[in-house]
C-alpha cells in the first residue's frame, strides 16, 4: 500500500497546511488493527453477513504491518510518500 502525500520541510509547513502521509498510514493502521479485533463491527450489514463472516468472527481472522517506510527519509522534512 502506498499512501501519498505533499512533501514538504517539516520546520516551515504549518501544521495545518500538511497533507503528511505519515499520518495517514498510522490511522489506516490503526483501522486494520481494529478490523482484525473487532470484524463484526465491520461486516454486519444489516441482517447480511459476507460469506467470510463466519470465519472472521471466530477468530480465524489476522491481520499485522510488518514494514513502514517513507521517503524521503529524513527526520526535517514531512515525506512523499
Amino acid at each position: 500500500v502506498t499512501v501519498k502525500g505533499v512533501q514538504g520541510h517539516a520546520g516551515t509547513v504549518p501544521m495545518f497546511m500538511r497533507q503528511d502521509p505519515m499520518a495517514a498510514a498510522a490511522e489506516l493502521i490503526l483501522l486494520v488493527e481494529d478490523l482484525c479485533k473487532h470484524p463484526q463491527s465491520y461486516i454486519a450489514r444489516g441482517r447480511q453477513y459476507h460469506p467470510s463472516a463466519n470465519e472472521a468472527t471466530t477468530g480465524m481472522l489476522v491481520c499485522t504491518v510488518g514494514q513502514i517506510s517513507s521517503w524521503p527519509s529524513a527526520s526535517n522534512v514531512i515525506p512523499g510518500q
